[in-house]
């Protein structure tokens, strides 16, 4: 399965901001969940099935809009980008929630 760039890119970057953070904060809750939601992603990724995504099995935009106040800008980012192609897979919409 061929995602789009600005997909893979977003969860690359935020797999790599959410292992940073939890170095420094293993149980820290924004962390944990970006992973737990990141392999979801993955398992739908290798099943080879990214559009059989339930809705609401990928949560991750309301944590963006919480980082969006801090200095976390590109993490953010990369949730948001992740909700918002998870929310066009499954017909949600993010803004409904």
């Amino acid at each position: 399965m061929t995602l789009p760039l600005e997909l893979t890119t977003a969860i690359e970057d935020a797999r790599r901001h959410a292992e940073e953070g939890r170095k420094g904060r293993p149980f820290d809750p924004v962390y944990v969940h970006t992973l737990e939601q990141l392999a979801i992603i993955d398992r739908h990724i290798r099943a080879d099935d990214f559009s059989g995504l339930s809705p609401g099995e990928i949560d991750v935009g309301l944590m963006a809009v919480k980082e969006l106040g801090s200095d976390e800008q590109g993490f953010a980012h990369a949730l948001h980008v992740i909700q918002r192609y998870a929310d066009a897979v499954t017909g949600e919409n993010a803004e409904n929630r």
